[in-house]
C-alpha cells in the first residue's frame, strides 16, 4: 500500500482543479493516505489548517480559440474540437439547454476582448477548463434562480492531450472579472402538455450568465464552521475500527466511510459562494465538495476533493424517474428489440454501443438475423404497445404533478420527453415500408441516433 501511494503522490499537476470532462478528475484523501495520515488531514481539516475552495456542481467542457479565433470546445479527449456545439448537443439531449447557452455566452464574452487581452489571459495558447452551471438545481445544488454560472477552473494545452498547464489561479479571477455579467438569446427545448399529449417547442430565450475564477473560501468562515462537526468527529466508530483493522482493502474501505460521513457533515453545514437563495433543504447539501491544498512531505502542494455520500437523498428525489419511468422505458425497449427487431438479451443502446457502426443500416444488420427488406413490421403490436406505455406515463404524470421536491420539474419534464418521443415514433414506425425503416425510426426517436 506505501509503494501506491508514493506513485500516485508522485503524479504531475495535482495541484490543479479536475472538474471532469477531458481533464480527469481529483483525488479523495482516501486514495493517497495511510490511515495515520488520513486521520491527521482530516483532524487538521477541521482545525481550519488549509486553504479550501468550492468544488461546484455543473457540466464539464473544455474551450479555447483555434487558429481562426473561432470559438470551438472539447468533451472527450478522442474528439477533435469542434465549432458547432449544436451537432454534439441536439434537442434530444438532456443537457442540450445548458451546454448551447453557456458555449453561446462565453463565446460572446470572449469576442469582446481585445488583441492584448486575448494575449493578457493566454487565450492564443490554452484552452479553459470551465464548469456550466445552468439552472436554480442543476444536479444537486440549489445556486441561483436568476443567474447561470460559467466557473473556470484551469488553463489546458490543445496540442498535448489537453493536459493542464500550471499558471496562477489569480488570472482566471482576473479573466471573470473582465467578462462580468452577459445576457443571451438561445435556443432552448420547452416540452408542453402531459405525456398524452406532450408537444416539443423551440423557442429563443434570454439568459443571464456570471463569470466567475476558481472559488477559495475565507479561511475564518469555513473554521468556524468546521469547528461544529469535531464533536461528530471523534466519536466516529469507523475510527476506532480502522486502528484495530490489518487488512489493507478494509482500512481502505474504513477510510472511505469515513471520509463520505465527515464530508457529508461538511457539506450540510456549509453554502455554495454562488447560491442565491435563502431557502431551506434539510438534510440536503449546499456545497457540491471541497477542494483542499495539502503539502505533502516533500512540500509539494496536492489538490484533494472532499464530497459526501448522499445516495439516500438521490434516490428520494429520483425515485419517480429510477423506479417507475425507467422499468417502463426498459420494458417497451425490451419489446422492440427482442420481439420486433430480433434482437435478443439488450435493452438499450449505449453511446458506446452505436459509436462502433457508422449507419443504423450496419447497426441493424450486425445485431439482427431479420430481413432489412421484410415487410412484415407488426404495425398493430406496435402502436398497441406504444398507446400502452404513453398511458402508464400518463398515470406517472398525474401522480407526480403535485411533487413538491426540487427535482419535480426535472421529472415532469422526463416524464413529457418520453411521451413526446413515443408519439414521434409511433408516427414515424407508421410510415415505414419495411422492417429496415422502422428501425431506423426506433433508432432515432428513442435514441437520438441519426435521422429518419
Amino acid at each position: 500500500m506505501e509503494k501506491l501511494i508514493r506513485q500516485m503522490l508522485l503524479k504531475p499537476l495535482d495541484s490543479v482543479l479536475r472538474e471532469g470532462g477531458v481533464i480527469g478528475h481529483m483525488r479523495h484523501p482516501y486514495e493517497i493516505f495511510s490511515p495515520k495520515a488520513f486521520i491527521k488531514f482530516i483532524n487538521d481539516l477541521l482545525a481550519g489548517k488549509y486553504e479550501l475552495w468550492e468544488k461546484v456542481d455543473g457540466a464539464a467542457l473544455t474551450i479555447g480559440l483555434d487558429k481562426f479565433n473561432n470559438m470551438v470546445y472539447v468533451r472527450s479527449k478522442k474528439a477533435a474540437p469542434s465549432i458547432d456545439i449544436e451537432a454534439k448537443f441536439p434537442p434530444e439531449h438532456p443537457g442540450s439547454d445548458a451546454f448551447r447557452s453557456g458555449f453561446q455566452a462565453i463565446k460572446k464574452a470572449i469576442k469582446q476582448l481585445s488583441k492584448e487581452q486575448i494575449k493578457k489571459y493566454y487565450l492564443d495558447k490554452y484552452f479553459l477548463n470551465i464548469e456550466i452551471i445552468y439552472g436554480f438545481v442543476p444536479n444537486l445544488i440549489p445556486y441561483s434562480e436568476t443567474s447561470n454560472y460559467i466557473v473556470f477552473h484551469h488553463y489546458a494545452n490543445p496540442t498535448k492531450d489537453y493536459e493542464l498547464v500550471d499558471i496562477n489561479s489569480n488570472l482566471l479571477n482576473d479573466l471573470a472579472k473582465e467578462l462580468g455579467q452577459i445576457e443571451v438569446i438561445s435556443k432552448v427545448v420547452n416540452y408542453i402538455g402531459t405525456p398524452m399529449d406532450a408537444d416539443r417547442i423551440i423557442e429563443n430565450r434570454t439568459s443571464t450568465w456570471e463569470f466567475r475564477g476558481p472559488i477559495k473560501f475565507d479561511k475564518s468562515e469555513v473554521t468556524n464552521k468546521l469547528s461544529k462537526i469535531l464533536d461528530y468527529w471523534k466519536k466516529l466508530p469507523e475510527i476506532q475500527q480502522l486502528a484495530k483493522e490489518r487488512d489493507e482493502e478494509a482500512k481502505f474501505e474504513l477510510m472511505r466511510t469515513i471520509a463520505q460521513k465527515i464530508g457529508s457533515k461538511i457539506l450540510t453545514k456549509m453554502v455554495s459562494k454562488l447560491a442565491r437563495t435563502e431557502k431551506e433543504f434539510p438534510g440536503h447539501p449546499r456545497i457540491e465538495g471541497l477542494v483542499v491544498k495539502y503539502k505533502d512531505g516533500l512540500n509539494r502542494e496536492i489538490l484533494l476533493k472532499i464530497t459526501g455520500d448522499f445516495r439516500e437523498l438521490n434516490q428520494q428525489l429520483w425515485a419517480p424517474l429510477k423506479e417507475e419511468l425507467d422499468p417502463t422505458i426498459k420494458d417497451f425497449n425490451m419489446f422492440m428489440l427482442n420481439d420486433i427487431f430480433d434482437i435478443p438479451k439488450i435493452s438499450k443502446f449505449t453511446a458506446a454501443t452505436m459509436d462502433k457502426y457508422s449507419t443504423t443500416d450496419e447497426l441493424f444488420q450486425a445485431r439482427s438475423m431479420v430481413n432489412i427488406n421484410s415487410t412484415d413490421i407488426k404495425l398493430n403490436i406496435i402502436n398497441k404497445k406504444i398507446d400502452a406505455v404513453i398511458a402508464q406515463l400518463q398515470q406517472l404524470w398525474l401522480k407526480h404533478k403535485g411533487s413538491l421536491s426540487i427535482k419535480s420539474e426535472d421529472i415532469k419534464r422526463a416524464l413529457l420527453i418520453n411521451g413526446y418521443k413515443l408519439k414521434k415514433l409511433k408516427h414515424n414506425i407508421n410510415k415505414a415500408r419495411t422492417i429496415g425503416e422502422a428501425f431506423k425510426a426506433y433508432m432515432v426517436n428513442m435514441f437520438g441516433w441519426g435521422k429518419v
